[in-house]
């Protein structure tokens, strides 16, 4: 999983929470764990000896039948980023939630969380 550049699903709910508060950017998993990246896993494999190691992406769109529909799973609790959002106060989950709603615009759903286009 590349979380410093795939991963848009969970990029957008950082970005939203760090507009709030710049405290979660630490918890954001593009921080949180830097082997999840081509380079860094690339170079894990080939210094444990293994030769001819490619590191591609596997790129699934992910399309979500309204906002709520995206935001659901954040409230179960399971994996860091629904496990932060399990931990905040009602209040400012409802604010993060807010800040991420304007940030995605429903009628975009699908194009917003589709895989990044070649840059």
């Amino acid at each position: 999983m590349d979380y410093s550049d795939g991963m848009l699903l969970l990029h957008h709910f950082w970005d939203a929470a760090v507009s709030q508060d710049s405290a979660p950017s630490a918890l954001d998993e593009g921080n949180r764990f830097p082997l999840c990246r081509p380079d860094a896993l690339t170079a894990l494999f080939r210094d444990g000896g293994l030769g001819g190691v490619r590191c591609e992406p596997i790129e699934i769109r992910t399309v979500f039948a309204s906002f709520d529909d995206y935001w659901r799973p954040f409230l179960l609790g399971t994996g860091p980023t629904p496990s932060y959002v399990a931990l905040l106060a009602p209040t400012v989950a409802r604010t993060y939630r807010g800040s991420l709603k304007r940030r995605c615009n429903e009628d975009q759903m699908e194009r917003s969380f589709s895989p990044r286009e070649p840059g």
